[in-house]
């Protein structure tokens, strides 16, 4: 079974686990080619970086960070976010406070019939060697491990997970990105 179809079959629902799926996923690259766990160490790479445990995946459509203290602004060139991210269990204590353009308010339905308003933000990663930009949920959550849940697309962009194991590809270490 070729990786692209043990994706399709997960993200239609079909009565596989993730965890099965992305386990045939990385088998048909081949022995020996596992990249990825299912938790990685993780790095934000902004102007305050922050390494942070990270849960790649495939279940998930959009790529969540939990954070604290999440509060919108104005500023240059339109409305931004100011949020809080802790590294959870990776160095307890360690946090920073980033700033972002926002990008969209997101507004998801509540079980009691209310609205919730998610801020989305671009912000630059780093997980082993491999560097990547995404969109990302802020969403107010205290203590939850991880801290970052990447999506089914970022992902499929990372290369193959081995769901069976954890920490394959070590700790972050990219080059930073280009100023914005």
């Amino acid at each position: 079974m070729t990786k692209r179809l043990a994706l399709q079959a997960a993200a239609a629902g079909i009565a596989w686990s993730c965890t099965a799926a992305w386990a045939l996923a990385a088998d048909a690259d081949g022995p020996g080619t596992h990249a990825f766990g299912r938790l990685e160490r993780a790095k934000i790479v902004e102007t305050t970086p922050i390494d942070l445990p990270a849960r790649l995946d495939a279940g998930t459509d959009q790529t969540n960070l939990f954070a604290t203290d999440i509060k919108y602004f104005n500023g240059e060139g339109g409305m931004w976010v100011v949020f809080t991210v802790s590294n959870g269990e990776a160095v307890p204590g360690r946090e920073v406070t980033l700033k972002e353009p926002l990008l969209r308010d997101q507004r998801v339905k509540e079980r009691t019939g209310g609205v919730a308003h998610r801020p989305v933000v671009k912000l630059n990663f780093c997980i082993g060697s491999t560097a990547f930009q995404t969109d990302v949920n802020i969403l107010e959550r205290t203590a939850f491990t991880p801290p970052l849940v990447l999506s089914r697309a970022d992902v499929s962009r990372l290369g193959s997970v081995d769901a069976q194991k954890q920490y394959l590809a070590g700790d972050p270490d990219c080059k930073p990105p280009a100023p914005k």
